[in-house]
C-alpha cells in the first residue's frame, strides 16, 4: 500500500488528542482520557483563559471568571459523568455534582453582575455594587 504522506510523518508516534474541548466564557479545558479496559482509565483536565484579541491563553484568572469557573465545573462533571468508563459510584457522584450546579447557575447569564468584573458585594448592605457604585438587588 502507498502512502500519500511524506515518509517520516509516517513513522512518528501519533500525539495524543484530548478527547474533548469544553469552556464557559474565556475559560477552557481540555479532557485528556488514557489507559484501557484491563489497565483502567485515567483521566486529566487542564485549564486555561483565552486572552482577548490576541488568541494567546494564560493560567491567570480575574475575579470576573469565578462564576465561568462554576459553569466549566458543573460542564467538566457532566461530560466525565457521560464518558461511562468511570465507576458507577463515580459517575452517579458526578452526576449529581453536575445537577447541583446547574440549579446554583441557571439563574445566572452573562450579563449578570456577577460577571461584571467591577462587581462586588457591599460591605454595609451586602448588595451587589456595579463598576460605578451603583447597587442591585442579589
Amino acid at each position: 500500500m502507498k502512502y500519500n504522506t511524506p515518509k517520516h510523518n509516517r513513522s512518528r508516534p501519533r500525539k495524543p488528542k484530548p478527547m474533548a474541548m469544553v469552556g464557559s466564557g474565556p475559560l477552557t479545558s481540555a479532557i485528556w482520557k488514557s489507559g484501557d479496559e484491563q489497565g483502567g482509565w485515567r483521566y486529566r483536565f487542564n485549564l486555561f483563559r483565552q486572552l482577548a484579541g490576541n488568541g494567546h491563553v494564560s493560567q491567570l484568572f480575574q475575579p470576573a471568571d469565578l462564576t465561568h469557573l462554576v459553569k466549566l465545573t458543573q460542564v467538566l462533571a457532566a461530560v466525565l459523568a457521560d464518558d461511562g468508563c468511570l465507576s458507577a459510584r463515580q459517575r452517579q457522584s458526578l452526576r449529581e455534582l453536575a445537577t447541583q450546579l446547574d440549579e446554583i447557575t441557571q439563574f445566572w447569564n452573562s450579563s449578570d453582575e456577577l460577571a461584571d468584573s467591577g462587581s462586588s458585594r457591599c460591605s454595609s448592605c451586602s448588595r451587589w455594587k456595579g463598576r460605578h457604585g451603583d447597587t442591585t438587588d442579589s
